[in-house]
């Protein structure tokens, strides 16, 4: 699923801080930095503080917060607060003519 910068913000307001830490634990870096994007300086240093002192955390947990993450992004969704973008297909260009 992938969310604009609007719908970042809307989704974290209706997150939980330790809901977004694990659901973080396992993220790539790229997605960190589209959450910490649209976080204020200050909260975003709280959650990398918070990731660097989580440690060893059940898989099933991580899974468990990104579940309820993605939930929350659905419902936001269906009421309309919350665009979903799709992915673009690369489209190879018609060859011209010669």
């Amino acid at each position: 699923m992938k969310v604009d910068n609007v719908g970042i913000q809307k989704l974290l307001a209706k997150t939980s801080g330790e809901d977004l830490v694990l659901a973080l634990k396992l993220a790539d870096e790229s997605l960190r930095r589209h959450f910490f994007q649209n976080m204020s300086a200050a909260s975003a240093k709280a959650v990398e503080n918070a990731l660097d002192e989580l440690g060893p955390t059940p898989v099933s947990s991580v899974e468990a917060a990104q579940k309820r993450i993605c939930t929350t992004a659905k419902e936001l969704a269906e009421q309309g607060a919350l665009q979903v973008l799709e992915r673009k297909k690369a489209v190879r260009p018609e060859p011209g003519p010669a």
